[in-house]
């Protein structure tokens, strides 16, 4: 380090005798201090001053002076942070750090230094934190059991605070505290009651005392019954931080588990270390290794309630030969992200385990922020920042070993002129990417880091939840403890760092029946993607999701290894710190959700490998077959070469999604703004590939943009577009894909190639079956594009599959091709039948099931509520939580189950009623409805008979019996199932409506009430008798609803019945969605022709002319009526099925129009819920644009309602007449 250029000096000799010309050399003891002034982070901060100020020195022979602190020249660090200085040799020195103004890292004295000799001494400066954490995502309730519960949530820094929680709101039962200082924070709770809520908050204090932020109040209902499943090992168990005497160990659970490793030299370890903490994460340090030794390993996991252990498969890594002392290396980043206007989220990745920090400057004010848990994937939450200003940032990381800090080179980002207000987008929709018996992968992908719940059951009302506070914008989740063959219902919900939230679309799958003993096919072989003297990147595709693992070596060694725990189709792994112009071996491997591993070798280098790029599909461009590589002598520092120029390839009104290529992996980066305007805004992700795609959110209709792309490779060169342009869409696109050129055929006995086309950029699925009408399995590739190709592996020998592709654009539209059929070659195996039987108390499904020979079954085994299971054989099978597995199927073979009563159940066992009561019954037709005692619980139904099952109708509304029926139904509440339950009914569409209610309500005198169509209840009948035959007239096509009262009871209902058709002309109309449906199949007896008025002029309300005509229509249309005659008094309109929207929209033409109420439930204050061309109808009543009535044909006759006066209530099942006064068309909704 050179000396100063400013500092002066000099020496005093003393007691000289001079009697001549004398020379006399003066010696200066002068020492040099000398090195960095840098944040806590390592990051170089310049400017400092080192105010050291001049000092004598009086000895014997002389004395000596030197200084430093000259004003107009102080000694202060360069711009990297350097800085010298000069003194005298010697002790007791002191010094005065001054940062520079404005910056708030604090001025600091340091006394009493001791300098006898050159010194190197690196000043750290503190920043002082006056401000408290953040709680920027959660709490959310992970999982819950009926004892247990985790939750978590994150703060902007690390924090220590307390979890409370209780069964009052505000909780205030019992308070947690944590133990150490973390960002990412999750808590067990045990010792929980079932079927209680809870409410929790918590609290984060940071390392300087600031705080506590309080959180808000979430809540949580424990499940009813027991937990008796096992825990799931969700990931891992993966090996990180490998030196040559120790391992890290990683695995994660799907509940709060304790667990242990055990370990050894051979595939049955036999030395064990405890994980006592009970936790999802789990993380366990293996000490006392021997050096170059092969070990292998396997994790068990126990949870709070005692089930499992539940064991991996064994694993094995080899330790290295000498104690790690090499730094981190930053393979990926950094990259600012969700920038707003006062925070910005930096993300990069390291090959290790490594700390996290971010530090950051306006060129004025600094921060610095850090957090020491070890992670591969860094993610930090700035804060605080000003609007509209560029910031600095350089982002540092060091190893548990304390290897480091690397840092990153700086890179900048500037805010945003205002807070972020809007909800996270899906950039990628839901997909399924896998199935088995008891799980399923889903991904998405969100426009900002975003913590997200998935809403999951077997009907749309959900029932369970997975929620994970990390935010990510990439989101790959597993979903474990499902029941085989069972349909679910799922919807995403992320929620941003401010708190913006939003929800997905409801979607399904179906898991399987066979559990999955299959290896997973590597569908592109490894390859080395791109490599560098000191680093290489290895890439392969697998069939399903599964971990990644990767051991390699130089010269002909695999001694080293690198895994990732996270279950992806797609991998990729950068290796680290090879030695230049060498050969390495390379052997992957992955094991996939149900522990199956498949192993390989990696090829030669290749360009760069199709993997999931949404435009580049070819096979072509994966490399070819070998068993390593060789690193090149000199390091890369050709920056990537933009190869296909960058476009827009699709547009909406507020997305856009730009494409391009590069000759190598790296990193995808979009500026982009307003056309002619600055290019202020960002995004982009980290992710090194070939092929690029970066969604861009939130922008204006019809509007053109400005933009470039920017990609950084590996080695940190950087290429950067010329500027393009786009326009958005001016109008909102409404209209599916349309799939084209579709092809299925069989490569071999186990594998069918399935691609199309679609005429516009979208998703990528392809559904499969045994038969045509049960595509239930399902496969999904993430990205969009025009040409779509996708793959089935380890299917059966000589059996025929139906397979049809399914596409969805940016917009939501979704379209399914045509359904293909391919038969495989080969000779299918024999097939067998298992059979199964549940005695009272519980069911077993599925009750009959085809099985190919040597393959196994998966059987749901649910006990009912308050009951448990007492025994089940058969098959060679094992029981496992509510899943029975059979050994593999040789011959015909029953599985037999029976239930007993739970001795430990306290709750209340869940009921369903059907009313009214089985029995006979008359005057048209009759409405069953079903109603639990529980109300989240959904209702599942059958009327011909059959035993119903999670995968029969869901009941939404009451069921239409006419004649003989017989309706079967349970209830299902969470993982609590009813017992099936049975009611015949017979109902005769002519007579009375009458009833029995005798033994329903107490007392000696009973009130009857009617009431017609949802209107106020009448009272008919008064006295003691405990029945009733209503004598009065009643309306065709009503529905009337009878109730009883007595004198010591309030109302209940006995039933519901509509009323026949008018014998003659009726408006009618149909609640549900008829698509597809014959208008035939809507009655009980046949009716003539339906009519549709078609109106073609406006008259006055009060006018007898109508212009116009009838046509016949072969479909309706929900909110419109139309006219049926019945030719006798029994014709009955019966129909159940799917609901409609509760707002549609028709169009009035000049003239009359029948209109109807689209939903089951009556329409009230249409006057100001109706809207016409988007205004309150009431409104184009008083401005005489539509009349001011309805009307209703009774047979007879017509029933007219004023809108504004009377309040009508529309009902279902009936048209109704309204005019449009004027010459223009209108729109009106009905809501």
């Amino acid at each position: 380090m050179p000396t100063p250029k400013y500092f002066e000096g000099y020496g005093i000799a003393q007691n000289l005798a001079i009697s001549g010309n004398t020379t006399q050399n003066i010696t200066i003891p002068i020492v040099t201090m000398s090195g960095k002034t840098t944040d806590s982070n390592g990051v170089a901060v310049g400017n400092v001053t080192v105010d050291q100020p001049g000092r004598s020195v009086a000895q014997s022979v002389g004395s000596y002076y030197v200084s430093n602190a000259y004003s107009y020249s102080p000694v202060k660090s360069d711009a990297s942070g350097n800085y010298s200085m000069v003194l005298i040799a010697g002790s007791g020195y002191s010094e005065t750090i001054i940062p520079p103004t404005g910056s708030g890292f604090a001025q600091t004295v340091v006394n009493n230094l001791n300098v006898t000799k050159s010194v190197l001494q690196n000043i750290i400066l503190s920043m002082p934190d006056t401000s408290a954490p953040i709680i920027i995502s959660g709490p959310t309730v992970s999982s819950y059991s009926d004892t247990t519960a985790t939750i978590e949530w994150q703060t902007n820094e690390p924090a220590k605070g307390a979890l409370v929680y209780g069964t009052s709101n505000p909780p205030t039962g019992t308070t947690i505290p944590e133990s150490a200082f973390t960002a990412t924070h999750s808590q067990s709770l045990t010792g929980l009651s079932a079927n209680t809520t809870y409410y929790v908050k918590v609290t984060a204090s940071d390392a300087a005392n600031n705080g506590p932020a309080t959180s808000s109040i979430v809540s949580f209902t424990t499940k009813p019954t027991a937990d008796k499943t096992p825990p799931e090992i969700l990931t891992g168990p993966t090996i990180s931080s490998i030196t040559d005497t120790s391992a890290v160990v990683e695995w994660t659970t799907n509940e709060p588990s304790t667990g242990s490793v055990a370990y050894g030299l051979s595939s049955t370890p036999n030395l064990t270390v405890a994980d006592a903490t009970l936790a999802t994460s789990h993380r366990v340090t293996l000490t006392g290794l021997t050096a170059e030794t092969v070990y292998y390993l396997k994790v068990a996991a126990t949870d709070a309630s005692n089930n499992g252990p539940t064991s991996s498969s064994v694993i094995s890594f080899p330790t290295v030969a000498a104690p790690d002392t090499t730094a981190p290396v930053i393979i990926e980043g950094p990259m600012a992200i969700n920038v707003s206007d006062s925070g910005a989220t930096i993300v990069w990745k390291t090959d290790e385990p490594s700390t996290s920090g971010v530090s950051w400057n306006d060129g004025t004010v600094y921060g610095v922020l850090s957090d020491n848990s070890l992670a591969t994937n860094h993610s930090m939450t700035i804060t605080g920042l000003a609007a509209t200003k560029t910031y600095s940032y350089t982002v540092s990381s060091k190893d548990a070993f304390n290897n480091g800090p690397t840092l990153s080179t700086a890179k900048t980002f500037t805010t945003s002129a205002a807070p972020d207000t809007k909800p996270p987008i899906f950039t990628q929709a839901p997909i399924v990417k896998n199935t088995t018996h008891q799980s399923a992968v889903l991904y998405w992908e969100t426009d900002e880091p975003s913590s997200t719940t998935i809403q999951y059951g077997t009907t749309q009302s959900f029932g369970t939840a997975d929620a994970k506070a990390q935010l990510l914008t990439t989101h790959n989740r597993p979903l474990t403890g499902l029941l085989p063959g069972t349909t679910y219902y799922f919807r995403v919900q992320a929620t941003d760092s401010t708190g913006n939230t939003a929800t997905g679309q409801i979607y399904t799958f179906t898991t399987d029946v066979n559990p999955d003993t299959k290896a997973p096919v590597i569908t592109e072989e490894a390859s080395i993607v791109y490599s560098t003297d000191t680093a290489a990147t290895v890439a392969f595709s697998t069939d399903k999701p599964c971990d990644t693992v990767v051991n390699y070596g130089a010269n002909g060694t695999t001694g080293n290894q690198k895994s990732n725990s996270e279950k992806v189709n797609d991998h990729q792994i950068t290796l680290t710190n090879l030695t230049p112009n060498t050969s390495y071996n390379v052997q992957v491997s992955c094991t996939d959700m149900s522990g199956n591993t498949v192993v390989a070798s990696a090829g030669k280098p290749s360009t760069y490998m199709a993997m999931n790029y949404s435009f580049i599909l070819s096979d072509a461009l994966v490399g070819a077959s070998g068993k390593g590589f060789v690193t090149p002598s000199l390091p890369d520092i050709t920056p990537p070469l933009i190869t296909d120029t960058p476009r827009a390839t699709v547009t909406t009104t507020t997305m856009a999604r730009i494409h391009w290529l590069t000759d190598e992996i790296a990193d995808s980066q979009v500026f982009y703004g307003l056309s002619g305007q600055s290019l202020s805004s960002f995004a982009g992700n980290i992710t090194k590939s070939a092929g690029h795609s970066v969604a861009l959110t939130n922008l204006s209709p019809n509007t053109t943009y400005d933009f470039k792309v920017q990609s950084t490779d590996p080695s940190n060169n950087t290429t950067t577009s010329a500027v393009y342009t786009f326009t958005t869409a001016a109008l909102a696109d409404t209209t599916p894909p349309v799939i084209s050129a579709v092809s299925a055929r069989g490569t071999t006995s186990s594998q069918i190639n399935v691609s199309w086309a679609s005429d516009e950029q979208s998703s990528t699925v392809l559904k499969y079956g045994t038969t045509p009408f049960t595509l239930t399995a399902q496969i999904a590739i993430a990205g969009s594009r025009t040409s779509h190709s996708a793959a089935l592996y380890n299917l059966v020998p000589g059996t025929t599959y139906y397979v049809a592709p399914v596409s969805t654009d940016s917009s939501g539209n979704t379209t399914q091709g045509d359904i293909q059929s391919v038969t495989l070659a080969g000779a299918a195996p024999a097939s067998y039948t298992v059979t199964a039987s549940a005695g009272t108390g519980g069911s077993v499904t599925p009750v009959s099931q085809a099985v190919y020979s040597g393959y196994q079954l998966a059987l749901a085994v649910t006990p009912a509520q308050g009951y448990m299971v007492n025994s089940i054989t058969g098959c060679g099978g094992t029981l496992i939580g509510s899943v029975y597995t059979t050994a593999a199927i040789t011959s015909n073979c029953t599985v037999s189950a029976s239930f007993k009563i739970d001795p430990n159940f306290t709750g209340t066992i869940l009921t369903t009623t059907a009313y009214p009561p089985a029995g006979t019954y008359a005057g048209g037709t009759l409405m069953v409805k079903l109603k639990a005692n529980t109300p989240s619980a959904a209702i599942y139904y059958t009327t011909d008979g059959s035993t119903p099952s999670t995968s029969s109708a869901v009941y939404s509304t009451a069921i239409a019996v006419v004649g003989t029926k017989t309706i079967k139904f349970f209830a299902k509440d969470g993982t609590t199932l009813e017992t099936a339950k049975s009611a015949i009914y017979t109902v005769n569409a002519t007579g009375q409506p009458a009833a029995s209610f005798s033994g329903l309500k107490p007392g000696s005198s009973f009130t009857v009430y009617r009431s017609e169509g949802g209107k106020a209840p009448t009272s008919i009948y008064s006295g003691p008798q405990t029945s009733f035959a209503d004598s009065g007239s009643l309306k065709p096509n009503t529905i009337y609803t009878y109730t009883v009262a007595s004198d010591q009871e309030g109302a209940t209902e006995l039933i519901s019945v509509k009323t026949p058709l008018y014998n003659g002309w009726n408006i009618i109309a149909v609640p549900y969605n008829t698509t597809g449906v014959p208008p035939t199949s809507f009655f009980a007896t046949p009716v003539s022709s339906i009519y549709e008025w078609i109106p073609t002029g406006a008259t006055a309300e009060s006018s007898t002319t109508q212009l116009g005509s009838y046509k016949t229509v072969t479909a309706l249309t929900p909110g419109l009526g139309y006219f049926a005659k019945a030719s006798g008094s029994s014709t009955l309109l019966t129909y159940n099925g799917a609901a409609v929207p509760a707002s549609v929209t028709v169009t009035l033409k000049p003239g009359w129009t029948m209109i109807a109420n689209p939903n089951v439930a009556n329409k009230t204050n249409i006057g100001t819920t109706w809207l016409v061309d988007g205004n309150p109808l009431s409104d184009a009543i008083n401005t005489n644009k539509i009349g001011g009535s309805i009307y209703w044909w009774n047979g007879t006759t017509y029933d007219s309602w004023t809108i504004l006066g009377n309040n009508p209530q529309v009902e279902p099942w009936k048209g109704y007449w309204i005019i449009n006064l004027e010459s223009v068309n209108h729109t009106l909704t009905i809501q």
